[in-house]
């Protein structure tokens, strides 16, 4: 399962993207009584209101299976409000609507929740792209689902026939190989970045 996070100013936008007509959309779950973005993006405003301070109350959060999965509405409602909880934004306190699309291959839903709680307080998103990779692997696991790999990918440069034969002749390693192969041990995390000569 991929997850992708995105944080915004304003509901009514996200609302409307993920209730446009051509995504199919289907509204499975969440705390709001509203049904159109204009209802749901007036119910946020109970807790925008709460702290007017913050930017980006907007949490929007796309789940997505790989090709050929699928689950029935209720079984992504569990593992959404598991998802939410181990992020630790509490369903219970904090807003959201759950709709799932059928426009693609690809079984997904899309998940809008308020950063601000019913009680005013903040969820604040810290290192959230990680900890919402960690929270994929074990919901994959509990829901019997493809275990998707954490593993960043590696790149490899595109040599020209002429750098491959020169290397070949040489024994020397084309210049932007060099760079990739650098490049990819930064991106993993095997080194780091290092100033100077």
């Amino acid at each position: 399962m991929i997850a992708k996070i995105s944080r915004g100013g304003g509901f009514r936008g996200s609302l409307d993207y993920i209730l446009r007509p051509e995504a199919e959309p289907e509204i499975i779950g969440g705390n709001l009584a509203g049904e159109t973005a204009r209802e749901m993006s007036q119910e946020f405003s109970q807790s925008r209101r709460l702290r007017e301070d913050i930017k980006k109350p907007v949490y929007h959060v796309s789940l997505t299976l790989p090709a050929g999965e699928t689950l029935k509405d209720d079984e992504w409602n569990k593992l959404a409000i598991k998802y939410l909880s181990r992020m630790g934004l509490d369903p219970e306190e904090h807003q959201y609507t759950l709709v799932r699309h059928k426009d693609t291959d690809h079984d997904h839903i899309h998940i809008i929740a308020s950063r601000i709680s019913l009680g005013g307080e903040l969820w604040n998103p810290d290192y959230d792209l990680k900890k919402s990779r960690d929270v994929c692997r074990q919901l994959e696991k509990e829901h019997g689902l493809t275990v998707v790999s954490n593993q960043k990918a590696t790149y490899r440069a595109k040599t020209t026939q002429a750098e491959r034969q020169m290397a070949k002749r040489t024994g020397r390693t084309p210049e932007k190989v060099l760079v990739q192969e650098a490049l990819n041990k930064l991106l993993s995390g095997e080194e780091k970045p290092t100033h100077g000569s």
